[in-house]
């Protein structure tokens, strides 16, 4: 994710803090939010943040909540579904139908 985000200044103190990134947003469920901050911790900025902690340079990532079957825009005259799809034997996550115009993709 990080090869897609430019920093937006590079530090002189580079190795002591992290870089600043854009956030690149991240469409998700509740469910699948809980797992990923269970399993991902350190992308989650509430948990990176433990006093006495290592400073890392992971990716800024800014999580949107969704629900199945609501559709939305990320940007203008782009609309995503989000379905229910199985990943792996126990998380349910979203795969999307995309929409532009009158042209729909599964």
């Amino acid at each position: 994710v990080r090869g897609f985000q430019a920093p937006q200044q590079l530090s002189k103190t580079f190795g002591k803090t992290p870089p600043t990134y854009e956030p690149l947003p991240v469409y998700l469920s509740q469910h699948c939010f809980e797992d990923i901050k269970a399993r991902f911790s350190y992308l989650v900025p509430a948990s990176a943040q433990r006093p006495g902690s290592e400073i890392r340079a992971v990716a800024a990532l800014d999580f949107r909540m969704i629900e199945a079957f609501q559709p939305f825009e990320p940007v203008p005259g782009f609309r995503m579904t989000p379905l229910p799809v199985m990943h792996g034997e126990d998380l349910i996550c979203f795969g999307y139908s995309f929409q532009v115009g009158e042209m729909n993709i599964v």
